[in-house]
């Protein structure tokens, strides 16, 4: 499925690259944590992180995402990414997008590296739902899925109050599924600065016994928490 998608998309890509106008993309955060999908990838410890990307007239993009880590030996993530996105209505968007995640070092003792494939819908940048797949997650031999919903409510014209939840069946690498859910505000100071302050919570549920006997992940679980980030982009 991996391959098909990328193909697609490469293929929409090379289609368009001869005609289409190509504007580039660029962000920088820094962040108290980093916490995805309930588990802590840098042990509590503040993080950079940083973006650079590209995207056409006619909705095609790709970049990569780098991320500093304290995540099980790992000390860096990359992300690149490719997508394309396709307007079904005025106000409904779909994204399809094809993901890797690379560490620079072995993740609680194993390879962790492994790529994603997801589809997004949003409605008018105010609700979002998301399905992905990843394969080989985190390196356990396994496909796991997810699903995750976001909502946006503007308070004024430089305020955001924002939410997400979602349920990751990760069980089959982990040992344990996630559900996750997040509430805070954004703040737009000027037009490329924005500060955003997040209230974040996790459970563990349904443990499987992996053969290795322990869970590799139990040192990144993480109890309820606040973060706060501050981003500058264009």
């Amino acid at each position: 499925m991996a391959t098909r998608l990328l193909t697609f998309l490469l293929a929409v890509a090379g289609a368009s690259t001869a005609q289409a106008e190509w504007r580039p993309t660029a962000l920088l955060r820094f962040a108290t944590s980093y916490v995805y999908h309930g588990y802590d990838k840098s042990d509590g410890h503040p993080v950079t992180q940083a973006h650079a990307g590209v995207v056409d007239d006619r909705g095609v993009y790709g970049g990569l995402w780098l991320t500093q880590l304290d995540f099980g030996g790992a000390q860096l993530e990359a992300i690149p990414y490719v997508g394309a996105q396709r307007q079904l209505a005025p106000d409904l968007r779909l994204d399809a997008v094809l993901s890797g995640y690379i560490y620079d070092a072995n993740v609680f003792g194993r390879n962790a590296d492994y790529s994603e494939v997801s589809l997004a819908l949003d409605w008018r940048r105010l609700l979002g739902a998301r399905v992905a797949a990843a394969f080989d997650s985190y390196g356990g031999a396994a496909t796991t899925p997810s699903a995750e919903l976001t909502a946006r409510y503007p308070l004024t014209d430089v305020c955001d109050l924002v939410a997400s939840a979602g349920f990751d069946n990760l069980a089959r690498a982990t040992s344990y599924d996630v559900g996750w859910w997040s509430a805070g505000a954004r703040y737009f100071i000027g037009r490329y600065l924005v500060a955003e302050l997040r209230y974040l919570d996790q459970r563990y549920v349904n443990e499987i016994h992996l053969p290795q006997g322990e869970s590799r992940f139990a040192a990144a679980e993480i109890g309820p928490r606040a973060q706060f980030s501050l981003s500058v982009g264009f």
